[in-house]
């Protein structure tokens, strides 16, 4: 965590976060409380079959309850529920002050997803 003026705080992220490779952070205040939370995303299918694919990750919302501490919404509870090799995350404005999300898919299709629930 970037403490400012060039420090570091490492800290721990929740397990369903690590569950296979994060390729990709976004942060921002997702559920409009004030406080900066955190998307990750990755997956990795790259293995070779000896070890299989690192692919048991959705994208996971991290919401920011206390000073560094995160809990994590999966798939269908932050409406994040797509899968795939997610190389990159960008937010774009849709009309209305709502606000989507583009999920860059290694070889594959970009995902669009919809900030539908404000959690």
């Amino acid at each position: 965590m970037n403490t400012g003026n060039g420090n570091f705080k490492l800290i721990k992220l929740p397990y369903q976060s690590q569950w296979a490779p994060i390729f990709s952070f976004i942060t921002g205040d997702f559920n409009n409380d004030g406080k900066t939370d955190i998307i990750t995303a990755g997956n990795f299918y790259g293995a070779i079959p000896y070890e299989g694919r690192y692919d048991a990750s959705l994208p996971v919302l991290l919401v920011q309850k206390d000073s560094l501490q995160f809990t994590p919404f999966i798939s269908l509870e932050s409406g994040l529920d797509t899968g795939g090799e997610i190389r990159d995350i960008k937010s774009i404005h849709l009309s209305g002050k709502r606000k989507a999300y583009l999920l860059a898919r290694n070889n594959g299709k970009i995902a669009i997803v919809r900030n539908r629930r404000n959690i």
